[in-house]
């Protein structure tokens, strides 16, 4: 892609169209004209050229839309934009810039919850299970998780989601006494609902929980939404390039 001019900056950043139809007289430009051309001038050459901002008509995590602009093809390329989503700031790198759109390096993607059951402890032979919620969202934060011990005889290790509390259950024998349950039989009866994945991440047996133990990390997505105001802050200084000397 070739360089930036002085007239696609100019135009580019609002500051309206640039007449390209020589002037035959020097006389017909105004002090006011000159004026404004040496103070782009001089702007460009301290690097202060105001650069362009919006407020967005909408988008997605890697794309900035204004319909209100019509950018040339990559000529913030490089470039930082400041987008601000929900009262805060995300400055990401502009990849690629045409019509009214801006393609910027991805905003953060949605994260699934995940919970720790077990206590790890392998001196004692404890285990650990890593539980994920398998929908990645904040939503994912709302469930707790508990493991009990069964006393009933003959009961099997399972799991079971009621509301967002999941409840693990230990199994017992023929005579109601607790067996010994694994942590990789703990994960696999998780694993089977839904809603969930786990995996074993320290052998050993799981015990009862002494409290609900809460789900936790889990994010929505960040994407750009008509309304979010944006500004290009930082433009990438090899593209910048004038037609003509500057006086």
């Amino acid at each position: 892609m070739g360089r930036a001019s002085l007239k696609q900056m100019v135009e580019v950043s609002g500051m309206g169209q640039v007449d390209t139809i020589p002037v035959a007289d020097p006389d017909q430009v105004s002090a006011n004209q000159l004026g404004l051309l040496r103070g782009i001038f001089k702007q460009l050459r301290v690097g202060d050229l105001a650069l362009p901002r919006g407020t967005a008509t909408g988008g997605d995590g890697v794309s900035i839309f204004d319909v209100t602009k019509n950018f040339d093809p990559d000529v913030f390329s490089g470039g930082i934009v400041r987008v601000n989503i929900d009262g805060v700031d995300y400055f990401k790198t502009i990849l690629s810039t045409i019509g009214d759109t801006l393609l910027i390096t991805p905003l953060p993607v949605a994260a699934s919850a995940t919970a720790l059951v077990g206590t790890g402890n392998e001196g004692e032979g404890e285990g650990q299970v890593l539980i994920t919620v398998v929908e990645a969202s904040s939503a994912g934060n709302d469930y707790t998780v508990e493991v009990v011990q069964a006393t009933e005889p003959d009961t099997p290790t399972g799991a079971v989601l009621e509301g967002t509390v999941l409840t693990i259950t230990l199994g017992t024998n023929a005579l109601g006494e607790p067996i010994q349950n694994g942590a990789g039989d703990v994960a696999s009866v998780v694993d089977d609902l839904e809603e969930f994945t786990a995996v074993l991440t320290i052998g050993g047996t799981i015990t009862e929980t002494v409290a609900p133990v809460e789900f936790a990390n889990g994010y929505d997505p960040v994407v750009v939404s008509a309304g979010d105001d944006y500004e290009i802050q930082q433009m990438n200084a090899s593209i910048v390039t004038t037609e003509e000397p500057i006086p």
